[in-house]
């Protein structure tokens, strides 16, 4: 492949890819030696390199346009389940949590995302048969029932609040059934706060 063939499909296209080889803890390759070379790479030797070794790593323009750089085999990066809960999680984040900015998430946020929709997901299979929705509510409902559980005690402390506390332990194993209870979604609960109400704001979060 020449410098030809790399213009012709570079035209107007910014690399992007290449730019999360480089410098992405998310994406292969692992810190080292070879990804600190990437970053230093001249802009002459990305395009096309006639020194380097293997048709591959000629032109590492056209390498990562073609192929997108692999995530992390460090991230666990679980699998998508239920992706409208996960974009739901996402935006009242972003409303709440960031003052609507829109941001791109890093991929150990998205990890998080994710997270908390598979275990949010598990949660309701587990007590579905206790859980007695009001009208109009159902499993649909489950993402803005787990957010109504973080903003009851967080109390506006959205500044020390991450994506980590939507799938935390604490959220699945205490803050959400306890605020469940208290709303009387579970029968024969709710009605008046604990006298000691646990604050969960210094429990450890992932």
């Amino acid at each position: 492949m020449g410098r030809e063939e790399v213009h012709r499909r570079g035209d107007n296209h910014r690399n992007d890819q290449f730019a999360l080889a480089a410098k992405s803890k998310d994406h292969e390759p692992l810190e080292g030696k070879y990804k600190k070379r990437l970053r230093n790479t001249a802009l002459a030797d990305f395009c096309f390199d006639a020194d380097a070794n293997g048709e591959d790593t000629r032109s590492l323009f056209l390498r990562y346009f073609e192929a997108p750089p692999e995530y992390s085999r460090l991230l666990d990066m679980p699998e998508d389940a239920e992706p409208r809960w996960t974009e739901r999680l996402k935006e009242m984040f972003r409303r709440q949590a960031l003052g609507g900015a829109e941001v791109k998430f890093g991929m150990s946020d998205e990890a998080k995302f994710r997270r908390a929709s598979v275990k949010l997901a598990e949660f309701h299979e587990q007590n579905r048969d206790q859980i007695f929705f009001g009208p109009g509510e159902g499993r649909q409902t489950m993402p803005e029932l787990l957010w109504a559980a973080l903003e009851r005690d967080v109390d506006g402390r959205w500044d020390i609040v991450s994506p980590g506390w939507l799938c935390s332990d604490t959220m699945f194993s205490r803050r959400l059934p306890s605020y469940l209870a208290f709303q009387g979604y579970f029968e024969g609960a709710g009605g008046s706060e604990p006298e000691e109400e646990y604050n969960y704001l210094f429990d450890e979060e992932e």
